[in-house]
């Protein structure tokens, strides 16, 4: 074989074996790749645990930021209403009220199992409270109401989580049965407390501790059967403590 030719034998090896590994590694790059794809698809089906659905500010510290921004003298929290609130967000609002409160029948807060609301008569609006110095500390939620000749009801509800922090219920001509006064107690497991975490502090106000430290926050309760003009009137109140009660 020639110099020449093996000159150019020599050349043709390197120059296949440069295309080879370019080769090669562009398959290898397709597999990973594909590898790649795969693992965000499977990322996108991995389920969230229930300890990770509620972000931010937990239910506790929700609750608080809404009880110091119902004190008056407390200049630190600022309350936004919203306004212009699409109708499908409305509609949507207004179906978790209902299934919420249904929540609360199943668990005896609200003891009149007949009581219905038609979201057609809710009269709701959304608002917003946060903190002045930590503008990640907020709530968002909607205050409603509805009033008929059967029931009077208020209430507050989270706008993200959709939880009935506090209620006014009245009822009209209420038939005398089932006013139980473990209403407040079932309320709270609602809201994911424990009955210990609650210290009575009068016969109708209870305080939230955490680590037997100065009280988080308070609710007033009532829970009362009497006569009226209207007859048989219930009135229960489970209302985050303010200087002014609905």
């Amino acid at each position: 074989m020639s110099k020449k030719i093996k000159i150019y034998f020599i050349i043709f090896a390197l120059f296949s074996a440069t295309l080879y590994k370019l080769l090669l590694t562009y398959l290898n790059m397709g597999e990973l790749n594909n590898n790649i794809t795969k693992e965000d698809i499977d990322l996108k089906n991995i389920e969230i645990s229930s300890s990770e659905e509620i972000k931010g500010l937990e239910i506790k510290e929700r609750i608080k930021l809404m009880a110091d921004a119902m004190k008056r003298s407390n200049t630190n929290i600022m309350n936004v209403e919203f306004e212009n609130v699409k109708d499908e967000e409305l509609e949507f609002a207004k179906q978790k009220i209902l299934e919420q409160i249904d929540i609360l029948k199943k668990l005896e807060v609200i003891s009149n199992k007949d009581f219905k609301l038609n979201k057609n008569d809710l009269l709701i609006r959304k608002n917003r409270y946060s903190n002045i110095e930590k503008p990640d500390e907020y709530v968002v939620f909607w205050d409603g109401r509805i009033e008929n000749s059967e029931y009077d009801i208020s209430f507050t509800i989270d706008g993200e989580y959709y939880i009935i922090y506090d209620l006014a219920y009245f009822e009209y001509n209420h038939k005398g049965e089932n006013c139980k006064d473990n209403a407040i107690y079932n309320f709270f497991k609602y809201l994911g407390f424990e009955e210990k975490d609650f210290i009575r502090k009068t016969d109708n106000e209870y305080c939230f501790y955490f680590e037997n430290e100065k009280p988080e926050f308070e609710y007033r309760y009532k829970n009362k059967l009497y006569k009226s003009k209207y007859g048989n009137q219930l009135e229960l109140m489970i209302l985050i403590k303010r200087q002014t009660y609905r």
